[in-house]
């Protein structure tokens, strides 16, 4: 269903690919808006450019850590039904699975940390290649009395949540550094009375007493006395790695603007539309071509400008917008942008219009010469009423594929 509107492109919600868990969340958008909006006043200090490209990484890769805490979910799951529908198996190649959920997790949390503190030795204004020197592990254990330079309010957020950035760290370190046991057993619930229950090679659920590990230690050495499992540490580290950051996104000052969209309608498949016009004398009109080479023999006969324009392929979409069967969709400008039309082509006549036209052609006098009248749409109706701009669908039976050229993003 159709569900949004906005300059230059078009929202839709399709079903959530099954597998693929939802991520998104209130908390990663409003550290993101901290780089992509207006700054608050506690970020400003960071240039622009940097400070957008920072609160990205960071936003994106909050979101990777809570991926990996619901994909972990999902697997385990997965296992579980496997081990119900076998009758209690001892021994599943899938199980094997949980952990590494449980490793990307754990990775992505302590980048997230890495982050942070990144930012705050940058908020501070430590130059790039010196804020880089701020490690995770010696700010969050030192003296703020006796290492003042670190006294900063990100670091003493970190450092409230010490015990668990230690538990978050030592096993993040022995899977990346040490690995983990190899296993050839399975699942076992936390009720199990089996006898393989109990072996942390036979059992993938269970956890490494944390005083058992360490840099120098390895898989054979570790106890399992406390008999923590999976599900305790994944709980742990994303209940703590929420707290943290959003304690330092309130010290960032960041805001959640949710929009005026209630959740279940905003779009979470984007199409972008191209920007289709040709002003010709004292009009304004929307050139489609049925072919590639047609498309380019316009562009050379009327010197459509090769720079900041691309040749653009639509296909008629099948995705479900609530407006019948499949077609192409364009897209026409922004009221902003029909302003500065209007300023192009002078004094638009009365009657202007929007006229889409496939395969145009022009003639010296500036008149159409030929081409197949798609649909004519007046110049001043849709510029009154069009704040966000129009979008309007073709139908699927004028050709296979339509190209048109359209104005590219301006990327540094």
């Amino acid at each position: 269903m159709l569900v949004w509107r906005g300059p230059g492109m078009l929202g839709f919600r399709l079903p959530h690919p099954p597998g693929l868990p939802d991520a998104r969340s209130d908390l990663a958008n409003s550290i993101y808006a901290l780089g992509s909006q207006a700054p608050s006043p506690e970020v400003l200090g960071i240039p622009d450019d940097e400070r957008q490209h920072l609160m990205a990484s960071l936003s994106t890769t909050f979101a990777r850590s809570i991926y990996h805490a619901r994909r972990f979910d999902l697997t385990l799951q997965a296992v579980v039904d496997r081990w119900r529908a076998t009758g209690a198996a001892t021994h599943d190649s899938c199980a094997a699975y949980v952990l590494f959920e449980v490793s990307a997790l754990l990775s992505a949390a302590r980048t997230v940390v890495d982050e942070v503190v990144y930012i705050a030795a940058r908020r501070k204004g430590i130059p790039p290649g010196d804020a880089s020197r701020w490690k995770a592990t010696k700010v969050a254990r030192c003296d703020l009395k006796s290492c003042p330079e670190y006294d900063v309010a990100e670091i003493r957020a970190l450092q409230s949540y010490l015990v668990w950035y230690e538990e978050l760290n030592a096993y993040r370190n022995i899977l990346v550094h040490s690995g983990w046991n190899h296993n050839f057993g399975g699942y076992y619930p936390p009720e199990s009375t089996d006898p393989e229950s109990l072996s942390p090679i036979l059992n993938i659920m269970l956890v490494p007493d944390l005083d058992s590990i360490g840099a120098t230690r390895r898989a054979h050495g570790w106890r399992y006395t406390n008999k923590r499992r999976l599900e305790s540490l994944v709980g742990s580290v994303e209940q703590g790695l929420t707290g943290f950051v959003q304690e330092a996104a309130n010290i960032w000052g960041a805001q959640v603007k949710r929009g005026t969209l209630p959740d279940d309608k905003r779009p979470h498949v984007i199409l972008g539309l191209p920007d289709p016009v040709y002003v010709v004398g004292r009009d304004i009109f929307i050139p489609i071509f049925s072919s590639a080479a047609r498309a380019h023999q316009f562009a050379n006969v009327h010197k459509v400008p090769r720079s900041g324009v691309d040749l653009h392929q639509l296909l008629p979409t099948t995705l479900e917008d609530g407006c019948g069967p499949p077609g192409f969709w364009l897209g026409l400008p922004a009221k902003e942008k029909l302003q500065q039309l209007i300023s192009d082509a002078g004094t638009l006549p009365e009657g202007a219009a929007f006229s889409i036209v496939l395969d145009l052609g022009i003639g010296p006098d500036g008149g159409l010469e030929r081409g197949t009248l798609i649909e004519r749409l007046p110049f001043s109706g849709v510029h009154e009423t069009s704040e966000a701009g129009v979008h309007l669908k073709l139908a699927a039976d004028l050709a296979e594929t339509l190209y048109m050229w359209r104005r590219t993003p301006d990327i540094p």
